[in-house]
């Protein structure tokens, strides 16, 4: 099928695809942002409809074909137009899937510009299109919006931060049953193991036994491996530096060759290496690698959590937060935490208005090792959080340190953490609480305190 009509002053892009959907998605992206002057001429579902109507041709500036194709393989369509003198100078951008990676070398090798393996993302094409052509990202124009009308009105239709063009799985709630979430602070406020036990709760203390994965971006001190018994992990074959330098021939199978797997409890985590000679290496991950990552992961886990530095003005931190479904702001009730976690929301603002993604409404607050006397309700500590309300609050357990030094998981103590994690779990997951291990949970708890109190000469016969 072929759209009418000639665009002047536009990037105009030919697809050849049978995923109409997908094409759909990313002619409604551009026709949305009809200031970028990217234009979509043509749709082709097969080679043979694609040869039938070859006028269409020479208007386009860009052929976006599918190596993949009913009829045959996206090949046969590059070798025609680079054989074809009046069309071997137009850009070509191959799109390979798990099925036909094979494809990307013989792309290049047969003078493929750029190479787009599925799901890819707008930003990936929007690359594409900027090295190609003449085609320049807009410089955004501020808007300004009333402080009453900020919450209320939305400037983009929907957030943009699913740029793999997916579409999110709803459950009955109309809670996503699946989801990307980067955790964000400004100090050492117990992010990591908030996330490690969150991830053990949503693997374990489901009915659903969703898949996790935990992104570990804190490439120079990572942290989320240890808070694991060391002897339950199997050892990767190569590392994230590894699988990254060549985004072309990132895929699901070098992903699972870099990971660490709990064997105990089946989670997944991508983490620099634990070795000193790695350091040099951690400059190599940058804003294109991260978000090929979270594509990627996004496909293959149910739930993918993203632990972030403390240091949130690098490519490790500010990617993530796009592309993430819900960010977590973990605070402490401090003064200077406050202040802290302003600033960021300050960084949030900027990085709204260069990407034109709504970044600070998928934004919410957790507040860690709540203390009774804490003053956070002032009105003071709510101007610096620019009204945003705290979603859970973790309570401020003195047994908590002695779990993390033991390697217990809070889930297998009788911690006051379990309820608020849980909460937040429910707040980031649609699901439903594994009812068996509940009892377990609770019996146990109740029979170990009988131990303690009134039998004590049991306990110790159970000792010895």
């Amino acid at each position: 099928m072929v759209r009418e009509g000639k665009q002047m002053n536009k990037i105009k892009i030919t697809f050849i695809d049978s995923d109409d959907s997908l094409i759909d998605k990313i002619e409604e992206y551009f026709i949305k942002r009809d200031t970028f002057g990217v234009s979509i001429i043509g749709k082709y579902n097969t080679k043979g409809e694609f040869f039938a109507n070859k006028k269409i041709s020479l208007e386009t500036d860009v052929f976006i074909v599918s190596a993949n194709l009913p009829d045959g393989t996206g090949i046969e369509i590059v070798e025609f137009l680079k054989g074809t003198e009046s069309l071997s100078k137009k850009p070509i951008f191959l799109m390979i899937d798990k099925a036909t990676m094979n494809y990307a070398r013989l792309g290049k090798e047969k003078g493929v510009e750029e190479i787009l393996q599925k799901p890819y993302t707008v930003g990936g094409l929007l690359d594409g299109l900027e090295k190609h052509t003449s085609f320049k990202r807009p410089t955004p124009v501020k808007q300004v919006v009333p402080k009453e009308e900020r919450k209320a009105k939305r400037i983009f239709d929907e957030i943009e931060t699913s740029e793999d063009l997916n579409v999110r799985e709803k459950s009955k709630s109309g809670k996503s049953k699946k989801g990307v979430f980067t955790f964000i602070s400004t100090s050492s406020s117990g992010k990591t193991t908030l996330i490690v036990n969150l991830a053990n709760i949503l693997r374990n203390l489901t009915k659903e036994k969703p898949s996790v994965c935990i992104l570990d971006l804190n490439l120079i001190l990572p942290a989320a491996l240890y808070m694991f018994n060391q002897e339950d992990l199997s050892k990767p074959k190569r590392d994230i530096y590894d699988i990254t330098k060549d985004l072309n021939y990132l895929n699901e199978e070098l992903i699972l060759e870099a990971m660490f797997i709990n064997k105990e409890n089946g989670i997944h985590i991508l983490s620099a290496p634990r070795n000193a000679e790695s350091m040099h290496k951690v400059n190599k991950i940058k804003a294109p690698q991260i978000e090929k990552l979270i594509v990627l992961l996004r496909e293959m886990y149910d739930i993918v959590l993203i632990d972030t530095p403390n240091y949130p003005t690098e490519d490790v931190v500010l990617t993530p937060v796009q592309y993430s479904d819900k960010n977590i702001l973990l605070i402490e009730p401090n003064f200077i935490n406050i202040v802290s976690a302003s600033k960021i929301f300050y960084i949030l603002e900027t990085l709204e208005k260069n990407t034109k993604e709504d970044i600070r409404d998928k934004t919410f607050l957790v507040l860690n090792r709540d203390k009774k006397k804490s003053s956070l309700n002032s009105e003071t500590t709510r101007m610096f959080l620019q009204g945003k309300k705290l979603v859970v609050r973790m309570p401020e357990d003195p047994e908590y340190m002695s779990l993390i030094n033991k390697g217990t998981m809070i889930a297998e103590s009788n911690s006051e953490m379990i309820g608020p994690i849980k909460k937040l779990s429910q707040f980031l997951f649609d699901h439903e609480e594994d009812i068996k291990k509940k009892k377990k949970s609770l019996f146990s708890g109740l029979l170990t305190k009988l131990i303690k109190k009134k039998y004590k000469h049991l306990r110790m016969l159970f000792l010895c």
